[in-house]
């Protein structure tokens, strides 16, 4: 009966040493797997980074090759050696943003009907959707007109009251 016990020690000490060698390997390969989803090389700098250090393409559903520093570097090396071509995109980009905007004021204040695009105001029905401010902020063209989606267009004067008064936009409207 001694040596079976012995045997079997020996028996349960080996396994163990089995599964230690075994869930060594096995931690190898996650640490290893876990490295590579959580850390990228940039190809400009060659250096290993976290994931969360690349732009994220969403169009693609991918993190970018290139590290956000580097992007930085390339786009104001760009920038610098193509002036007139960067500031001309600026400018086209801007027209049309405004031109967006412009557009949609041309529906005029839909409380008193003033149609001057000059003193319309972009009003949020629900404030809590509110991403950015149309008129001071600069935004894409289609982001900005996501955005003109959740408001409506009151003139700067009934768009004060309507902030004065503290109601709701269809008890005000209903006046």
């Amino acid at each position: 009966m001694g040596s079976s016990k012995r045997s079997c020690k020996r028996s349960i000490s080996s396994l163990w040493k089995i599964i230690n060698v075994f869930g060594v390997f096995i931690i190898f390969i996650i640490v290893n797997t876990l490295k590579h989803i959580i850390m990228k090389t940039c190809i400009d700098c060659k250096q290993s980074k976290l994931t969360e250090q690349f732009p994220f393409d969403k169009s693609r559903n991918r993190y970018l090759s290139v590290c956000k520093q580097c992007t930085a570097i390339r786009t104001e090396n760009y920038r610098q050696n193509n002036k007139d071509k960067w500031k001309q995109q600026s400018k086209t980009h801007s027209l049309k943003r405004k031109n967006v905007v412009d557009e949609w004021k041309t529906q005029g204040c839909i409380k008193c009907g003033d149609k001057r695009h000059y003193v319309i105001d972009a009003h949020h029905l629900d404030p809590t959707q509110k991403d950015f401010s149309v008129g001071t902020s600069i935004r894409g063209v289609n982001i900005t007109k996501a955005e003109l989606e959740k408001c409506i267009p009151l003139c700067s004067n009934c768009h004060r009251e309507f902030h004065y008064l503290n109601t709701t936009i269809e008890e005000y409207l209903a006046k």
